[in-house]
């Protein structure tokens, strides 16, 4: 196998799922928190260093506690809720930062504040 491909294969990191809708949630309570999940299918350890949340709604986001790291062949766990504190629609991204050459994985997220 050549190193590049070597490489590839020891690194791989998948999200799923890509995005998370909560639909209506009334301003002022949160959502129940839903999962997503990041798989390490590749051959190594991979490190997170930071999980954050970006983007013009962010506020509007809560995301729970992450794992540091995730050995070969395992995956980790994280929830994130929908707490709106206006009414109207809200879009941010999930940044999952890891050391993989993948880098930085994203989740879409939106939901509508209601009265």
């Amino acid at each position: 196998m050549s190193p590049n491909i070597d490489t590839y294969l020891q690194n791989q990191v998948l999200l799923s799922p890509t995005s998370l809708n909560f639909g209506n949630q009334k301003v002022g309570t949160t959502s129940s928190s839903p999962n997503f999940t990041v798989y390490n299918v590749g051959k190594k350890k991979i490190n997170i260093s930071d999980v954050n949340i970006s983007g013009s709604s962010a506020s509007e986001f809560v995301v729970g506690t992450h794992c540091a790291s995730i050995p070969a062949g395992k995956s980790c766990v994280i929830a994130v809720s929908f707490a709106p504190t206006i009414t109207g629609s809200a879009a941010a991204t999930v940044d999952v930062v890891t050391d993989s050459p993948v880098g930085t994985l994203m989740l879409a997220l939106s939901g509508n504040g209601t009265n």
